[in-house]
């Protein structure tokens, strides 16, 4: 059993420093050169099934892997990033000069309309029990957001490993395998060296 976990690749609001959560805009140029090559990175892969959050920059990433498959896009709610509330679109640098415990408020949520880690973490859990947990020889790809996928590397390793989000690089991938239903085995985490081709 294989999973990657695969970060979107770049917008114009990532690239501003604002908090994105469920605020749909799509790749910017940068991004849309990043998912090409991506999507070269697992031309010779073989897929079972491509799951992506139904906002567009993870969509858009997607379909870049997806063409040089026979595997369709699934479109998953349930993975999309977390809500950031009443701080979608404004500067992370900007809500930290407002809300100095902005921290400590992002790894509990609940206020400002910022969705509570253990709602991200009750969805993502439904998501893998209900299409990832239950497979055993498959090679499944996740396309997400930094902050689901951090949850992700949290719940599949049991808490022992804590990913800040500010670490995945946008279609940055993290690999984890799994043998005879036992404890995820993470195999690489943030592979990013697709980025350094020409």
């Amino acid at each position: 059993m294989h999973l990657y976990l695969v970060r979107h690749g770049e917008t114009k609001l990532n690239k501003q420093g604002r908090f994105q959560g469920h605020i749909d805009v799509p790749l910017n140029e940068k991004g849309k050169q990043q998912a090409i090559k991506l999507g070269n990175y697992f031309k010779n892969i073989p897929i079972d099934n491509i799951y992506t959050s139904d906002l567009k920059r993870a969509i858009q990433t997607a379909v870049q892997i997806s063409k040089h498959h026979h595997v369709p896009l699934e479109t998953e709610e349930s993975i999309r990033e977390r809500s950031y509330g009443e701080w979608e679109g404004i500067s992370v640098r900007e809500v930290s000069k407002q809300v100095p415990n902005m921290k400590s408020i992002l790894q509990t949520g609940g206020k400002f309309g910022v969705e509570k880690e253990a709602d991200l973490q009750k969805r993502l859990a439904q998501f893998l029990n209900q299409y990832v947990l239950t497979e055993q020889n498959k090679t499944i790809i996740l396309v997400s957001h930094a902050g689901l996928i951090c949850s992700c590397v949290n719940f599949l390793t049991e808490n022992k490993i804590d990913v800040p989000v500010s670490s995945l690089t946008h279609t940055g991938v993290t690999h984890f395998t799994r043998i005879n239903n036992r404890e995820w085995k993470m195999v690489s985490l943030n592979e990013s060296s697709h980025l350094k081709v020409i």
